[in-house]
């Protein structure tokens, strides 16, 4: 439906309609403004037709009748109609149907036509209902589109229903690698500073500590994960407590601290049990497996299976990802190049299957790295360049690949790339990063 409607087709579908009565026509130019198939009964509950009118539109090639639905033949049939609106005309429509349509129809409609007719009110109730319901079939760029197009109006909702909204926000641009995350998520934070509202700080600066250790930025999520912890000892062992302990854990390992991890794990699955916070022990199992892998205990790739099966059945999808990533990764760190291949190649379709952008950039870097240690050169060269730029923590894995291989087939260029990589790790100060770019330089 992108793009301008040629010409030709614009004057063929409009030579029809001027075939058709002035009641057809009036029905034609309604439904023009709606995109998708319309239910027959909305139809016929807003009185907006008879049968011969839609038979009508129907024998002339514009209209689709089925038992239960109707659209337009072609969307650029469509789009012709709709364009031959002016701008009142078009605003008057769309404001009748967000007054006929009931108020539990699909925000996603409700939010079409809210735009449509300008009205900022409905738009700010429907555009959160709207991206819920993409965020909850991860269709995670519909679900920001949604909530981008409330940023105008965040000022016009209660200060509760705004810092909710953020905190949304941070996690679908988060999960689609957008650097746009951590300024949605400091502004969460920065509303929640209230002594009254302690509880709703610490989950947001929770949810921050994964955002910023993402993009690198490793010692402002140290300090938010130990200022949430610290704000959540004070109501006791909770669900809450459970989730931050879990996140700091992850952070801890990837800072190369595992005997600190160990007790924030440990700690972190316990309270997960006794609070029923099923989510929290998921993280923990898998930053538990992984930390047994580092040291070559038995049981960890067991523990990270636990971890995924766990999250698939409890529908938790980013840490189904998260936990065959961490298997790729660990793979990786012990060079089991097979079993490297295997999960960072299952990591990949996963995030891919659940529009996870984030964690499909770092499944590729852990692939590429694995296509290059099999080998497979001009596979892993193609995989990096093609990947490069989709996110900066994996960037740092890409250009050590591109380095490594150039060096190895004696063209230039590769000492360079090895250089932007080592100065990527420093930014991010995470150890295992450092390591892996030391190695090659």
């Amino acid at each position: 439906d992108a793009g301008q409607v040629p010409v030709s087709v614009t004057e063929s579908v409009m030579a029809r309609v001027g075939r058709l009565s002035p009641q057809a026509f009036r029905i034609l130019r309604i439904l023009s403004v709606v995109p998708e198939r319309v239910d027959r009964n909305e139809v016929a509950a807003m009185a907006l037709s008879s049968e011969s009118e839609l038979a009508e539109c129907e024998r002339l090639g514009l209209l689709e009748i089925g038992e239960r639905t109707l659209s337009f033949r072609h969307g650029l049939i469509r789009r012709a109609v709709e364009d031959s609106l002016t701008t009142s005309e078009s605003i008057a429509i769309h404001r009748e149907f967000l007054e006929r349509l009931p108020p539990d129809s699909d925000p996603v409609r409700l939010v079409h036509h809210a735009r449509g007719a300008r009205d900022v009110e409905r738009l700010i109730e429907a555009a959160p209902l709207a991206a819920r319901a993409a965020a909850a079939v991860a269709s995670h760029r519909e679900a920001s589109a949604h909530y981008r197009s409330l940023e105008p109006y965040l000022d016009r909702v209660s200060a509760n229903e705004k810092g909710k909204i953020l905190l949304e926000w941070a996690r679908i641009e988060f999960y689609l690698a957008d650097a746009k995350a951590i300024e949605i998520v400091d502004r969460a934070v920065d509303l929640y500073r209230e002594p009254t509202l302690q509880l709703e700080l610490a989950r947001a600066l929770t949810l921050a500590v994964v955002i910023n250790e993402a993009h690198g930025r490793t010692q402002d999520a140290e300090r938010q994960a130990l200022e949430a912890i610290a704000i959540l000892r004070t109501f006791g062992p909770s669900s809450d407590l459970a989730a931050t302990l879990s996140r700091y854990a992850d952070l801890l390992v990837h800072q190369g601290e595992g005997v600190s991890a160990d007790g924030a794990v440990d700690e972190a699955i316990a309270m997960g049990i006794e609070t029923g916070n099923e989510l929290a022990q998921i993280r923990a199992l898998n930053v538990k497996g992984m930390l047994a892998l580092v040291r070559g205990r038995p049981g960890g790739l067991d523990l990270i299976e636990q971890s995924r099966g766990r999250a698939e059945a409890g529908g938790f999808r980013f840490e189904q990802v998260m936990a065959l990533r961490g298997a790729a990764y660990i793979a990786q760190e012990i060079n089991d190049v097979e079993l490297q291949g295997d999960f960072s190649s299952r990591a990949r379709d996963t995030a891919i299957r659940y529009e996870l952008p984030l964690l499909e950039s770092e499944a590729n870097a852990v692939h590429a790295d694995s296509l290059m240690r099999k080998g497979n050169m001009a596979a892993a060269e193609d995989l990096a360049t093609e990947s490069l730029g989709s996110h900066v923590n994996a960037d740092l894995h890409f250009m050590r690949v591109l380095g490594i291989v150039r060096i190895r087939s004696g063209r230039s260029g590769g000492q360079e790339y090895l250089g932007r990589a080592w100065l990527l790790a420093e930014e991010s100060t995470e150890i295992d990063y450092l390591q892996h770019v030391a190695t090659s330089l």
